[in-house]
């Protein structure tokens, strides 16, 4: 589908993290909560590789390559 190999449930997760302008951390914490510590734990780094395939992807780079993250909890917002 979209011409994009591994094309799967996480993918989806991870492509509407980035949507929501998270972080791979917040991605993962996000993963973690929705699954299980122990799914989010079997996942290893296969959320982050997504998370840049997706944000340097042609189809996708423009929208998430000057794209900033949303600030974190333990972030100041000035």
């Amino acid at each position: 589908m979209l011409g994009i190999g591994d094309y799967d449930e996480d993918y989806l997760f991870v492509f509407q993290c980035l949507l929501e302008g998270l972080n791979p951390e917040e991605t993962r914490a996000a993963f973690e909560e929705e699954f299980s510590v122990t799914d989010g734990r079997a996942l290893g780094k296969k959320h982050e590789e997504l998370y840049e395939a997706i944000r340097n992807s042609i189809l996708f780079k423009s929208i998430f390559l000057d794209s900033q993250p949303a600030p974190t909890a333990s972030q100041s917002i000035a």
